[in-house]
């Protein structure tokens, strides 16, 4: 019916609605040959973490589990960016033993997962797998049961009516914000920054810590 030209940085995920946009498919079922389509699911992982054996099993159970493809990288994980872009995937594993999963490979992930298009948007949902050994790593992969997060603290703002207990930073008013249910040990945190309860929160329990200012 159509087709369009793919840009070097882009793949068909990306282009596949230009033409549908030109097209009047309004009310009409369409259908994509599956060549077209990215991953859904990828494994990344380093050519040295790949090549231990007990490591390797990590990857195998998650290929097994999400019928996922993978990735196998070099020393630095930027080297894993072609291989994305070309699938684009939904969701993206990085398998890193406890050495690998450094601050900076956390922050690493984060600048590469949105290098996959022009937008300066996060492109994939993505997470690192890790353990203190390969053994404890597998445990996780193989685990079936949704993870559920209750307790929450994070530096950027956070859905803390989605969570049991909750804190999170709030740059632009410089003040932690939490959830009621939260015990916090203000000196660890900030001494000089007040803690408050946004409305939605205090619906929850009108009780506040008496630490909080």
């Amino acid at each position: 019916l159509g087709q369009t030209v793919v840009d070097a940085k882009s793949n068909e995920i990306t282009a596949i609605p230009k033409p549908l946009e030109i097209l009047e498919v309004t009310g009409c079922l369409v259908t994509i040959d599956a060549i077209a389509l990215g991953a859904d699911y990828v494994v990344v992982v380093s050519k040295a973490t790949q090549s231990d054996s007990e490591w390797s099993k990590v990857v195998e159970e998650l290929v097994a589990k999400h019928q996922a493809e993978v990735v196998v990288h070099g020393k630095h994980i930027s080297q894993s960016l072609p291989a994305l872009r070309k699938t684009f995937p939904r969701y993206a594993c990085f398998v890193a033993t406890s050495q690998e999963a450094s601050r900076q490979m956390v922050a690493d992930v984060h600048r590469l997962t949105r290098t996959l298009d022009d937008a300066p948007y996060a492109d994939v949902f993505w997470g690192i797998l890790t353990g203190y050994d390969a053994a404890n790593a597998l445990a996780i992969a193989k685990e079936r049961e949704p993870l559920v997060i209750k307790r929450v603290a994070s530096g950027t703002e956070l859905a803390m009516d989605r969570v049991t207990e909750g804190v999170w930073y709030c740059e632009p008013e410089q003040r932690f914000l939490a959830t009621a249910q939260v015990q916090v040990n203000r000196p660890l945190l900030c001494p000089n920054v007040s803690i408050s309860i946004p409305q939605s929160c205090k619906r929850r329990t009108n009780k506040l810590h008496s630490g909080w200012s």
